[in-house]
């Protein structure tokens, strides 16, 4: 007798569980699509703007959808816009060198302050992470010297070496990715001839 009231006790529990359980996926599931819906519509009307043509923007700038489709901003900027061929390349020029030379760098001192041992390791990673709350535009009149003193000035090389001399967080990060690694991986992979 008792055993089954304890049975019917417990599957009362399991019950109100699940059905909370449901309840919570739910309402989670709820706030997901809100915040998806914040996220998105800006960007559906975003691009639902560039199919407007200017009188509709004018007037009926809020709408996400177009009432009548017009790509002649896709044209104006094809056409208008000489030398866009020339942005378009430097632009992609600029992303891939910094981002391949950001990669390169910040992971070499990233795996130095992870793994190595050397004297005031870690005052120099302090001093590097702290150089992070100083204002880069604080030093562009330095910056702009040294470009003219290298020559650098003007020239997408110079772009590529500013751009990427953000680099306290990456290796901060990159820091934080060999240690989550266990040594006993680079270890082994010693072992084998690596």
């Amino acid at each position: 007798m008792a055993s089954s009231t304890a049975k019917r006790l417990r599957s009362t529990w399991w019950d109100r569980f699940a059905r909370w359980a449901r309840f919570e996926s739910l309402i989670t599931h709820i706030v997901m699509v809100v915040v998806l819906f914040v996220i998105f519509v800006p960007f559906l009307w975003m691009v639902g703007t560039t199919f407007k043509d200017r009188l509709e923007f004018a007037t009926n700038s809020g709408a996400i959808v177009p009432r009548t489709f017009s790509l002649v901003n896709y044209e104006y900027m094809l056409t208008a816009v000489e030398n866009l061929p020339i942005y378009m390349r430097n632009s992609f020029i600029l992303a891939f060198g910094t981002v391949a030379l950001q990669v390169f760098v910040c992971s070499l001192a990233g795996y130095g302050f992870a793994r190595m041992q050397f004297r005031f390791r870690d005052l120099i990673f302090v001093a590097l992470l702290l150089s992070s709350f100083i204002p880069r535009t604080g030093g562009l009149m330095a910056v702009y010297e040294l470009m003219t003193f290298l020559r650098l000035r003007n020239s997408l090389l110079g772009l590529i070496l500013f751009f990427a001399a953000g680099v306290p967080v990456p290796i901060f990060i990159m820091r934080q990715t060999f240690l989550a690694i266990p040594k006993e991986i680079e270890e082994s992979a010693f072992i084998d001839g690596a």
